[in-house]
């Protein structure tokens, strides 16, 4: 899966899921969500033990409705 697609599927989550992730770290492996954490470092070294070497994922921070309300006033 290429990162663009993965980046998009992410989008969808935060739309569905944002009240459950927000303010939280997930980490995605093709389309599915493989962990989920607050400290981006540990939830980084969980997946590295988790999923086969070499294997492409990406870690990604799901804002709040706070973290989205900030934004848009800077």
């Amino acid at each position: 899966m290429t990162a663009r697609k993965q980046w998009d599927e992410f989008r969808r989550i935060v739309k569905r899921q944002g009240k459950k992730y927000g303010g939280k770290f997930v980490a995605m492996v093709d389309r599915d969500i493989v962990a989920v954490g607050r400290d981006q470092y540990l939830l980084y070294k969980k997946v590295l033990k988790g999923i086969p070497p070499k294997k492409p994922f990406g870690i990604y921070y799901v804002p709040t409705k706070k973290d989205v309300s900030a934004l848009r006033i800077v």
